[in-house]
């Protein structure tokens, strides 16, 4: 038997999920300046105060359309960041296909947080997933070269990085996963090589062929 609050659930999440694609795809059309919620409201066909009832400001629509994608995410097999290094390559490759599947949702959420100039919980944790990973790797260098490693690795696993290849060059998750996956093992195969100098190093020495 279903339970009497069944349907009432159900209603509750479409309306939500009606919310953030209508926010979404506004977001992409016109940018995240031009939105407003009345106007998403309007878009969707319901009223202000129902819009409220899910998201009292615009903060928490750019705030629960990043949880919204990632609970899609999964459902199309987006992975967290793993938790070995190693793996993390195979990781984009996947990650960069799923975000294909979702590509205008996806890019919605990189103009949100671009343009808003906020770091949501997601991009939090998908940081602190990079550099729990990442942390045996740059042990043996100096906390600037760490530092900027772990960034670098960050920005190369991002969704933002999948857009900017797709957008400005044409290179879907298919064919763009791969190759930012490949640049990633480069970092990582460096990493272990005794013999490579570190990016300070580098930096060193070509103040010294200046001189």
């Amino acid at each position: 038997m279903t339970p009497a609050g069944a349907p009432r659930r159900k209603d509750w999440y479409e309306t939500r999920e009606l919310i953030l694609g209508t926010f979404a795809r506004m977001v992409v059309e016109d940018g995240l300046r031009d939105v407003s919620i009345q106007q998403v409201a309007d878009r969707a066909g319901i009223t202000h105060r129902t819009v409220y009832r899910h998201f009292a400001t615009r903060q928490d629509l750019i705030d629960n359309l990043a949880i919204w994608l990632q609970e899609r995410g999964r459902n199309r097999g987006e992975v967290s960041i793993p938790e070995h290094a190693d793996d993390i390559p195979e990781a984009i490759i996947r990650n960069a296909r799923a975000f294909d599947q979702d590509a205008d949702l996806m890019k919605a959420l990189v103009l949100t947080t671009w343009e808003s100039g906020t770091i949501s919980q997601l991009q939090q944790q998908r940081s602190s997933e990079v550099e729990k990973a990442m942390a045996p790797l740059v042990s043996h260098l100096g906390d600037e070269d760490a530092r900027a490693i772990i960034a670098l690795i960050r920005y190369l696993a991002s969704s933002r990085t999948w857009l900017a290849f797709r957008d400005e060059y044409g290179l879907n998750g298919d064919r763009g996963g791969p190759v930012i996956a490949w640049t990633i093992q480069l970092v990582l195969d460096a990493l272990r090589d005794p013999a490579n100098p570190g990016p300070s190093r580098l930096a060193r020495e070509d103040t010294h062929d200046d001189d």
